[in-house]
């Protein structure tokens, strides 16, 4: 009797230490998955697509309010139900941060993930360049890719996908808003935009792309590279529209 009950508290040992096993291996698998999207990403496509997805929306939208019945009129290339999560997501943030803006979000939750301190501060001097030439689209382009130029080679690949996500989203909103032939279109808005407005799209995209464009792409069954592609893009617009 005495060995039966050694041996079953053993059994259950094993299943525990088993089941924990399996847990540590799927999350292990899921962070693999997310890095594979990641990495999977074209930062300039990514850029590009936001500035499309802008154009979309504000040209068919009337007002603020009038947002999530502009989105469900769109097509995006992807199903409804994952524009809806996105929207979801940074509308869900946005309410969070009313009392400061969305951006401040999606900046701790870069910081948190860089995880060097070369990219960490490569972040940061590019969020700096930004400050002081988010209206000279060109002026802005130049020194951030001579940032990157000088310093991707000591930035490991995951790390650095993010930091370009935020780089080259920022320099498409930038030339967005202020751009020769985007600034005619926008002249009743551009006198409004700040750096905050272009921090925030690239900010959206690097933040999206490291957390809930995952879970969007997934509503409606296993993640596709197409379809978080799509929803980092639309994550990156949608967090200027909402900061």
């Amino acid at each position: 009797m005495k060995n039966l009950k050694i041996l079953t508290a053993f059994s259950a040992l094993l299943l525990v230490f088993n089941a924990s096993c399996d847990k540590e291996s799927r999350i292990q698998n899921q962070n693999s998955d997310i890095n594979s999207l990641l990495l999977s990403v074209n930062s300039k496509e990514v850029a590009e697509k936001h500035n499309e997805f802008l154009i979309q929306i504000n040209n068919e939208r009337k007002n603020h309010k009038d947002l999530i019945t502009t989105l469900k009129a769109l097509d995006f290339g992807i199903p409804q139900e994952q524009v809806i999560a996105s929207y979801e997501w940074a509308f869900e943030k946005s309410i969070q941060s009313k009392n400061d803006s969305i951006e401040v979000d999606y900046h701790q939750l870069i910081l948190n993930f860089l995880n060097t301190d070369q990219a960490k501060n490569l972040y940061l001097e590019i969020d700096s360049v930004i400050s002081h030439t988010y209206n000279k689209p060109n002026q802005l382009k130049i020194e951030v890719d001579r940032l990157m130029n000088s310093k991707k080679q000591i930035i490991d690949p995951t790390n650095l996908k993010v930091i370009e996500l935020f780089a080259e989203t920022s320099k498409a909103s930038s030339d967005y808003w202020f751009g020769v032939s985007n600034g005619k279109k926008h002249k009743d808005m551009n006198t409004k935009a700040t750096a905050s407005w272009v921090k925030a799209d690239g900010r959206g995209a690097a933040g999206s792309s490291i957390t809930w464009a995952v879970g969007a792409a997934l509503a409606t069954g296993p993640v596709a590279p197409v379809s978080y592609f799509v929803c980092v893009a639309l994550g990156a617009a949608l967090a200027s529209i909402m900061s």
